[in-house]
């Protein structure tokens, strides 16, 4: 997936919903930095123990319960949203958030299940149909999108 997004080394990237760091902690690897975020204080400081040498350099784990982030206006290159919208009541308001945080030409990494039944996901009713994916981010431009069996990869670029 962090391969596919071909993430620069110049950028700024936030890991939204970040968890125990299952994405953050590789994209520390390739991002200058990430701000990984996550309602969870305990999964914040599971991924700073996770976490090693240039990984925790890299690493700037906040606080927030989304769709609020409490980052600037135009600070980031990159978003991750990783099988995290379905779970919003509010998928606009989180998308809002996500264009005010990125600067011009700022992408979005989007990934979330596939809307069929599979090996693992949430239940089918709170699935977002591949096909309704584009409608949800008006105002981004699809850069690349990636189809599989499990579920399905979108890049956009903010307009």
């Amino acid at each position: 997936m962090i391969d596919r997004a071909m993430v620069g080394s110049y950028e700024v990237v936030a890991d939204l919903g970040c968890g125990n760091g299952y994405l953050a902690i590789p994209l520390a690897e390739k991002a200058r930095m990430v701000v990984a975020l996550d309602a969870q204080t305990e999964m914040l400081g599971a991924l700073l123990e996770r976490a090693s040498g240039k990984q925790g350099d890299v690493l700037r784990p906040v606080a927030s319960e989304l769709p609020f982030i409490p980052l600037k206006d135009g600070s980031l290159d990159r978003v991750f949203l990783v099988n995290f919208l379905h779970e919003l009541a509010d998928k606009r308001a989180m998308i809002s958030e996500i264009s005010r945080v990125l600067r011009e030409r700022g992408r979005v990494t989007f990934v979330d299940f596939q809307k069929k039944e599979t090996v693992m996901g949430p239940p089918l009713h709170e699935r977002i149909d591949e096909k309704d994916v584009p409608a949800l981010f008006a105002g981004f431009e699809l850069i690349q999108r990636f189809s599989f069996d499990e579920f399905y990869q979108f890049e956009l670029s903010k307009r």
